[in-house]
C-alpha cells in the first residue's frame, strides 16, 4: 500500500486525465491513478473538458497548456570550468524543441534548435565539444554561475516555463567543482527541479567526465512496482484471491515477481516462481489445486489473467488476513476480515498489519464483518481506493464475477463509518479580488456519516503543500462546511491555478477520503 497522495507525484494531465475519466465514466476517482492502464488522448481529455465543463473551458485549457509538455525536465548540470546541460524528455510522446529557451539568472543562455525529442530520450547541451568526449546536441555559451549558484528556467516556445532547477539566491543543490567535475543529477524526473532533496552528486564516469551526459542518471530514482488485492473468494470452494499490477516499475516492460508470495503471517499461502507480470495484468492464485501455474498472461486463454495454484486448502472464512509481499519481505497490500472476535494470534498479525502501516487500526471491528460474506458471495475493492481499511471494500456477487470488472454490490457500512458522501465545492473556479482581500472563498461543503477526525490539505500540482485547512480535528456527524480564501500558510495570496484538495477522516469505524480540484482565478 502507499501512501493516499503518492498520486500527486505524477503529472498534472495525467490526473487531469483521471479527473475526466471519472467523470465520464461516473466511477469514483481512486486516489492513486493507474497511470499505465489510461489509454485517453489528450485531445479526448481536452474533448471531454470542453464537453462536461464548458464555463470552464478557458480557463482549464490555459492552466494546462502549460503541463501538457512539463514532462521534459533539467535532468543533469556541470557548473564546473567545462559545462553542461542535460535534458530528459520524461513524457511518453516526441516533443520539437523549436525556440525553446533556457536562461539563468542573468538572463537568456540558449535558443533551441527545430529538433524533434524522442521519448525517453536525453538533449546534451555543451559550452564546448571539450566539455566530454560525447558529441553534443547542441552547443551553447553557458556560463553558470560556478561557486555562487544559479537558477535554471526551462521554457517552451509560447513561453511559459516547462521546468525550472536549483533556487534563486542559492547555491547549487550539488555538483563539485574539480578537475574532472562532478555533475549536479536529478534523481526523480517527476518531482519539482526547486526541491534540494531531489538532487545529489553524480557516481556516474562517462565522456570523460563524472557524470552521465547523454546516459541514464546514476541517482534515478526508478518507479516503483505496485500491486492491489483485488477480490478475495473464501466462501465459494476453491477459494482464491486476486492482485492487480497497476505498475510493474519498468513502463510496461515487466516484472519478475519470482519470490514474491501469498501469506496469512503465519506461513506462506503460496510462494511465486517464474513469473513475469507486467502493468494491468492480474494474478489470479487458486487454493487447493495441483495445476502448473502460467509464468506470464500469455500462457494462458484469458488475456492480462496470470493463473497460479497452490495446494493450500484455504482460506479462514472467519478471522483471517491475506498479505502480498515482496521478495524483500515487504508488505505489499493487505485485506483482513473478522466475526467481531479475534483469537490471540490472529489480534497479534493485525496488530502487525496496523504497525506496519497496512492497516487503519489494530481492532476487531476495523475488519471487514466476515458475517456479511455469505454464499454466493465474495470480496471486491472499490475500483483502486487504498485507504487501508474496510472502507476500501464492498460485497459483491459472485455469480456474476468477470475479472478486471467491478460488480453490483454492497457498500460495507461500519455503524461507526467515517464516510464521506456529497463533497461539494463552491464557487469554482474562485475569483480572488487584491483589491478585497478575504472576500471571496471557497466553501468546502460535505457530509459525514459520523463524527470523525478531519484533515483537510492544499496542494498545488506538484504535491507541494499549500495550506492545512484542518488538522485532525474533531467534526460532528452530519452536513459540515470549511473555507478556503486562497492563501498559502504564511497567509499570502497563491497564484493563479489548479490546486488539488485532499480531505480525510478517521474515526474508530474506519477512515475514508476524498479528493477534488479547485481552479483559482484573479480579477484584473
Amino acid at each position: 500500500m502507499q501512501s493516499s497522495i503518492q498520486f500527486l507525484g505524477g503529472t498534472v494531465l495525467d490526473f487531469a486525465k483521471n479527473q475526466l475519466v471519472d467523470r465520464y465514466r461516473k466511477k469514483p476517482l481512486p486516489l492513486r491513478p493507474p497511470h499505465k492502464n489510461l489509454n485517453l488522448s489528450t485531445a479526448k481529455a481536452l474533448h471531454l473538458i470542453a464537453k462536461s465543463s464548458k464555463p470552464l473551458l478557458v480557463i482549464i485549457l490555459f492552466l494546462l497548456s502549460n503541463f501538457l509538455q512539463a514532462q521534459v525536465v533539467i535532468n543533469e548540470i556541470m557548473w564546473d570550468e567545462l559545462q553542461y546541460l542535460e535534458l530528459y524528455n520524461n513524457s511518453g510522446q516526441p516533443v520539437n524543441l523549436s525556440n525553446w529557451t533556457i536562461s539563468n539568472k542573468n538572463g537568456l543562455l540558449t535558443t533551441l534548435p527545430n529538433v524533434n525529442f524522442p521519448a525517453g530520450g536525453y538533449f546534451l547541451i555543451e559550452e564546448d565539444e571539450a566539455a566530454t568526449f560525447i558529441p553534443s546536441d547542441h552547443l551553447a555559451v553557458l556560463n553558470l554561475g560556478r561557486l555562487t549558484g544559479d537558477h535554471l528556467s526551462l521554457k517552451d516556445a509560447a513561453g511559459l516555463t516547462v521546468d525550472v532547477a536549483n533556487r534563486p539566491g542559492m547555491n547549487w543543490f550539488a555538483g563539485m567543482d574539480s578537475p574532472s567535475g562532478v555533475s549536479m543529477e536529478r534523481e526523480n524526473p517527476d518531482l519539482p527541479g526547486d526541491l534540494s532533496s531531489n538532487w545529489g552528486n553524480s557516481t556516474g564516469n562517462l565522456g570523460g567526465r563524472n557524470g552521465t551526459p547523454g546516459e541514464k542518471n546514476s541517482l534515478l530514482v526508478t518507479s516503483q512496482s505496485s500491486f492491489l488485492i483485488k477480490r478475495v473468494n473464501f466462501r465459494n470452494p476453491p477459494d482464491w484471491v486476486e492482485i492487480l499490477c497497476l505498475s510493474d516499475g519498468n513502463n510496461g516492460g515487466g516484472l519478475d515477481i519470482a519470490n514474491y508470495y501469498i501469506t496469512d503471517l503465519a506461513n506462506p499461502d503460496k510462494v511465486i516462481d517464474n513469473v513475469t507480470i507486467r502493468s494491468g495484468e492480474t494474478l489470479k492464485i487458486t487454493y487447493n489445486s495441483s495445476e502448473p501455474d502460467e509464468t506470464s498472461s500469455a500462457d494462458g486463454n484469458r488475456n492480462g489473467i496470470l493463473d497460479l495454484y497452490t495446494t493450500v486448502n484455504g482460506l479462514v472464512s472467519t478471522d483471517e488476513q491475506i498479505v502480498f509481499v515482496d521478495d524483500n519481505d515487504q508488505f505489499l497490500d493487505a485485506v483482513c476480515w473478522s466475526d467481531g472476535v479475534l483469537a490471540n494470534e490472529e489480534a497479534a498479525d493485525l496488530n502487525e498489519l496496523f504497525l506496519a502501516g497496512e492497516w487503519d487500526s489494530n481492532k476487531a471491528d476495523s475488519c471487514i464483518d466476515s458475517r456479511l460474506v455469505v454464499a454466493d458471495k465474495l470480496l471486491e475493492r472499490k475500483g483502486n481506493e487504498d485507504s487501508n481499511s474496510a472502507a476500501d471494500w464492498i460485497i459483491a456477487d459472485s455469480g456474476t464475477y468477470n475479472p478486471g470488472t467491478n460488480n453490483d454490490a454492497v457498500d460495507i457500512e461500519p455503524s461507526q463509518s467515517a464516510k464521506i458522501s456529497t463533497l461539494k465545492i463552491k464557487p469554482n473556479p474562485v475569483w480572488l479580488d487584491d483589491n478585497n482581500p478575504g472576500k471571496r472563498k471557497a466553501a468546502i461543503s460535505f457530509y459525514l456519516a459520523n463524527e470523525a477526525k478531519v484533515t483537510a490539505v492544499i496542494y498545488d500540482t506538484a504535491g507541494r503543500l499549500i495550506r492545512k485547512i484542518k488538522r485532525g480535528e474533531s467534526m460532528p456527524g452530519g452536513d459540515n462546511q470549511l473555507f478556503w480564501r486562497g492563501r498559502d500558510e504564511f497567509d499570502n495570496s497563491v497564484p493563479v491555478g489548479i490546486y488539488i484538495l485532499y480531505l480525510k477522516t478517521t474515526n474508530d469505524g474506519g477512515a475514508d477520503q476524498k479528493v477534488k480540484t479547485i481552479v483559482i482565478g484573479r480579477k484584473n
